[in-house]
């Protein structure tokens, strides 16, 4: 039941829908849908005669039925699909296509903190390069000054 005086800035309905588009699999049209759903369209099987792509052992026999009456159907012949996703592709797809999930101040807050820790790790390694080129470079000029000074003493 809505509130009286406050209207509510984001319903559960509303939040659910901005989390499932960016998470949900989607993109790339017709050519995404290869990937989407991988190249034989999640099929397990396939027909060791006609090489079609077959998602069941159920579906399998009534496609022997239908299309090979003559044969006999072997299991065993059958090639076994592997119908995994590429979880990294999956996730490339999301990022790229998917609106950003915001879902209030919080999750600003946090996105905004996380750039700010990124930039600061960025400074502080590079602060950490530029001393120890400094420290290579202090080393290397002791080490020639060592040299010159033994050079010296062996005349």
């Amino acid at each position: 039941m809505p509130r009286k005086a406050k209207p509510t800035k984001h319903s559960t309905k509303s939040l659910d829908k901005k989390r499932k588009l960016a998470t949900q699999d989607k993109g790339g049209g017709k050519k995404g849908k290869e990937a989407r759903r991988g190249k034989t369209g999640g099929a397990k099987f396939t027909c060791y005669v006609c090489f079609k792509h077959i998602p069941d052992e159920k579906t399998m026999t009534i496609h022997f039925e239908s299309k090979h009456s003559k044969l006999t159907l072997d299991m065993e012949k059958c090639k076994v699909n592997d119908t995994k996703k590429d979880q990294a592709a999956v996730r490339e797809r999301i990022r790229e296509t998917g609106p950003a999930l915001s879902a209030g101040k919080k999750m600003t807050r946090r996105e905004k903190k996380k750039a700010k820790d990124k930039k600061d790790a960025e400074a502080k390694q590079k602060r950490e390069d530029e001393k120890a080129k400094k420290k290579k470079a202090k080393d290397e000029e002791k080490a020639k000054r060592k040299a010159a000074k033994k050079a010296k003493q062996n005349e």
